[in-house]
């Protein structure tokens, strides 16, 4: 199979090179769902091709040109009334004679809008497009839903209930959960953090902002990295414990060196029926740490409620367990190792088989 990737570019890795036959590779500046996806595919002997551009005229990302006059132009350039619409058209038309020339079977891309499948798809007509989204419907923005219902396949973490508003509903994908184990997993160190929290706060999270400023007060050694320091009330402790931004590719070290991970999911995690945020399986993997989540039933789909997570009701329970980890926490050797055994099977070997087996099912019924 011949598979065309689209990567969002992200600023967490060096340029080294694209991927050989020793598999020993890094991408530019690709989030690791791209270089799982890679190695997995590779592993399997299909053939790969990368475009990082997004566009004809204005969106080359600006992290691959040159100085700050070339970067201001882009931005004037973007704003032109209509040339974003005519740059969509020439990059789809691009797109679908690339895909022709190179009889291209999968377009992979995340939370497109830079090109329109449906132009694509009238040229290279044997080509499918598949389209991965890791958010919630509702935060998508406007071109990108609009954009979703020209995909084939949308491969999602989530299953939504059917009260929720989904675009081109029938071909999304429940996927469950995905890792790279190898990406994630690190060596046993030295703890310097009792308890981590890596995440977002924002006007959205006012329930996360309240737990967490319990949490900086009944634990002096509270790490919080991430992002929305201005949602945080100005006397709140909580602001004492952030720590600044890290990127995802500084994220295990963080947990290696962590006892304790908090992995607290979004307000709205309840219009799922199944699935679960990717940090689950992220920490698990590295198995360094213990997992303490709030008690949800999807857990039990990844991992054993009982035997590779500590599960809480309220915080009067999070206190209470968190402070018994800490106290007891070599007894918890065998629960870290139970989790990281069970996060391995969702791989993306496991992945890239489900987008086989589909394609295999699209193309019986072309």
């Amino acid at each position: 199979m011949k598979f065309l990737l689209l990567p969002r570019i992200i600023e967490s890795r060096d340029f080294h090179s694209l991927p050989n036959k020793n598999l020993k590779f890094e991408i530019a500046n690709i989030s690791d769902h791209y270089a799982g996806l890679i190695k997995a595919l590779s592993l399997k002997n299909h053939e790969i091709k990368i475009l990082l551009g997004d566009s004809i005229f204005i969106g080359f990302r600006t992290e691959l040109v040159g100085n700050f006059f070339t970067k201001l132009i882009l931005k004037i350039l973007r704003n032109l009334p209509g040339l974003r619409q005519l740059d969509v058209f020439f990059y789809s038309v691009f797109i679908g004679f690339y895909c022709k020339y190179f009889k291209i079977d999968v377009v992979y891309c995340e939370l497109e809008r830079k090109f329109n499948p449906s132009i694509s798809k009238k040229i290279s007509k044997k080509t499918f497009f598949h389209e991965w989204v890791g958010v919630h419907p509702h935060f998508l923005g406007k071109s990108t839903m609009n954009n979703i219902k020209n995909f084939d396949v949308i491969w999602s973490l989530g299953l939504y209930k059917k009260n929720v508003n989904v675009p081109n509903r029938q071909a999304w994908q429940y996927i469950g959960n995905v890792v790279d184990p190898d990406a994630f997993e690190r060596k046993p160190v030295a703890k310097d953090i009792d308890i981590l929290f890596c995440g977002g706060v924002t006007a959205k999270h006012s329930e996360r902002i309240k737990f967490l400023e319990m949490v900086s007060k009944e634990f002096a050694n509270f790490h919080f990295y991430g992002y929305g320091l201005e949602y945080i009330p100005s006397e709140s402790p909580l602001r004492l414990c952030f720590k600044g931004w890290k990127s995802p590719a500084e994220i295990p070290d963080l947990i290696a060196k962590s006892r304790i991970i908090l992995n607290l999911t979004m307000d709205d995690y309840d219009i799922l029926e199944k699935g679960y945020n990717s940090r689950l399986l992220e920490v698990a993997c590295t198995g360094t740490s213990v997992q303490i989540l709030k008690l949800d039933d999807k857990i039990s789909e990844f991992l054993d409620i009982n035997k590779s997570v500590v599960t809480f009701t309220d915080q009067f329970d999070f206190v209470h367990k968190a402070r018994e980890v800490l106290q007891n926490y070599e007894s918890y050797r065998k629960m870290i190792l139970h989790a990281k055994k069970e996060a391995a099977i969702f791989n993306y070997d496991r992945f890239t088989n489900m987008i086989l087996e589909e394609l295999q099912l699209k193309n019986g019924e072309k």
